[in-house]
């Protein structure tokens, strides 16, 4: 059973999210949610069912890297290449297949100040309204913004349009390749 939240710190969250001053981090864990338009049980792979599902597309076994999916992508980049990886990963990760969770929905009814995710999907997009949220370092200059004209959604490592952040050297340079973000962070 999980440990309730002082009532302190509890009161302390809720004044922050009432003063727009809240900031959310959202994983995989949500995009695993998602709801199949098939109806089936299928789900959004998570990070190291990402990585079995890359290998097989592009014909690696993930297991030759120790199922560590940043080296897997950077041998499939370098080997074959990033094209052929993005790819990959967006069969992998069929966005338009599923609608977002119930989880999705509550989630954008709160007055978060920002929404941070590391998923390539747009499935809190989608919940949110964000039509076009921040996926790359040119963006960042929209949190300037006036409040009803400021995006609410950070995608950290891009959208299946934008992979930016994938491989491990994406992730070994990352502050470097994206100083307005590293900072705003």
């Amino acid at each position: 059973m999980a440990t309730p939240l002082p009532e302190a710190h509890a009161d302390r969250l809720a004044r922050l999210l009432n003063n727009d001053q809240l900031v959310l981090f959202v994983g995989a864990g949500i995009s695993h949610q998602a709801i199949p338009h098939s109806g089936a049980g299928d789900r959004l792979p998570l990070w190291r069912e990402l990585a079995t599902e890359v290998a097989l597309t592009c014909g690696e076994k993930a297991q030759n890297y120790q199922h560590n999916i940043l080296d897997l992508f950077d041998a499939i980049s370098e080997n074959q290449s990033r094209g052929a990886l993005e790819d990959a990963v967006r069969k992998a990760l069929p966005e338009k297949a599923y609608d977002p969770s119930s989880v999705h929905s509550q989630i954008s009814k709160l007055p978060w100040h920002l929404v941070y995710t590391t998923n390539y999907d747009d499935l809190l997009a989608r919940a949110l309204g964000e039509s076009d949220p921040i996926d790359d370092e040119a963006k960042y200059e929209w949190l300037s913004r006036e409040v009803a004209r400021r995006p609410r959604l950070i995608h950290l490592h891009g959208t299946l349009r934008n992979l930016m952040t994938l491989t491990g050297n994406d992730y070994d340079r990352w502050a470097e390749r994206n100083p307005i973000a590293y900072n705003n962070l």
